[in-house]
C-alpha cells in the first residue's frame, strides 16, 4: 500500500543520494543554506556515518533499508513541549510498521519502533531551539526493510524481511511512513495533544507489564510502565512508588 498520493507536503520534496555521511547530516546542511520547504525528505541507499541517539551507530546494509531525514519547523511549539514531537514520530513509525508486520508492533521508550521484543526502527531527533520555539527538527529513521544478516553486536536487531519472510519495495515503505507521520504531526498542529499523548502510552512497549529494569546505579528491580510526564520520563511503578526516569537512567532488561 502506497501512501505518496495522500501526502499533503511530506515527501513532496525528495533528495535521494546513494551514499551518504548521514541523512541527518544532509538535511542540516540543506536547512543552512537552501531554505527547504517543511516535509523535505532526504534518504540514501548507504550512511558511511548513521548514528542512533547518543551516537550510537546504526548498522545498515547499502540498499536494503530505509534511511529517511524529514525536515519540520514546527514554530508552534517551545522547547519545553518537544517531547511531544518524538512521540508523534513514533507513533507515524508505529503505524507504517503495522501497515507491513502482521505481528505486534509496540514503541520502545522512548523512539524505538519493536516487533514484538525485537528492534527494527530507530529515530534521532534533532532540534534548532530559540528560547521561545522549535526553529526546525529533522527527523532521521533508520528502518530495518530487507536485511537478513546483522553483524553488529545489536542485541536484538529484526527487520520486516526477516519477520515476515519476504522482500518488500522500499520507495513504498518511504511513502506510507510519510503518510502516517504527516497524519500525526496534523493532529499535533490541529491541538489534539491529549489524543496523542493517550496513543503513545498505550503504544508504549510493556506497558502495564511487570518487567524487570536496571537503574543507572545497577539496581536490578521489576517495574510497571504507568506512562509518560510531560517532558517524557518514563514513569515506573516499583516496589517504593512511582519513580521517574529520564533517558539512559534505567535500561530494559526484557527484549
Amino acid at each position: 500500500m502506497s501512501q505518496k498520493q495522500n501526502t499533503f507536503f511530506i515527501g513532496k520534496v525528495l533528495h535521494h543520494c546513494h551514499e551518504l555521511h548521514s541523512t541527518n547530516e544532509f538535511a542540516l546542511d540543506l536547512i543552512a543554506k537552501n531554505n527547504p520547504i517543511e516535509g523535505t525528505v532526504v534518504t540514501a541507499d548507504f550512511q558511511t556515518a548513521g548514528r542512533g541517539q547518543l551516537n550510537n551507530s546504526w548498522e545498515s546494509a547499502a540498499g536494503q533499508n530505509l534511511l529517511i531525514s524529514i525536515i519540520l519547523f514546527p514554530h508552534f511549539l517551545t522547547p519545553k513541549h518537544q517531547f511531544i514531537l518524538n512521540q508523534v514520530v513514533s507513533l507515524g513509525l508505529n503505524d507504517c510498521v503495522g501497515q507491513f508486520v502482521s505481528k505486534k508492533v509496540t514503541i520502545k521508550w522512548s523512539n524505538d519502533c519493536y516487533i514484538e521484543n525485537k528492534k527494527v526502527a530507530g529515530v534521532l531527533i534533532q532540534n534548532s531551539l530559540t528560547s521561545k520555539m522549535i526553529q526546525s527538527s529533522v527527523i532521521g529513521i533508520g528502518l530495518n526493510v530487507n536485511q537478513q544478516l546483522f553483524t553488529s553486536n545489536a542485541p536484538n536487531p529484526t527487520s520486516f524481511s526477516l519477520e515476515m519472510n519476504q522482500q518488500f519495495e522500499l520507495a513504498n515503505i518511504r511513502d506510507t511512513l510519510c503518510y502516517f507521520i504527516e497524519k500525526w504531526y496534523l493532529k499535533l498542529k490541529a491541538g489534539h495533544r491529549d489524543l496523542i499523548q493517550k496513543k503513545y502510552i498505550e503504544s508504549l512497549y510493556l506497558y502495564q507489564e511487570n518487567a524487570p529494569y536496571r537503574d543507572n546505579n545497577g539496581v536490578v528491580f521489576n517495574g510497571i510502565i504507568q506512562g509518560v510526564d510531560d517532558i517524557g520520563r518514563l514513569l515506573i511503578q516499583t516496589n517504593q512508588g512511582l519513580k521517574r526516569y529520564s533517558f539512559k537512567e534505567v535500561q530494559f532488561l526484557h527484549g
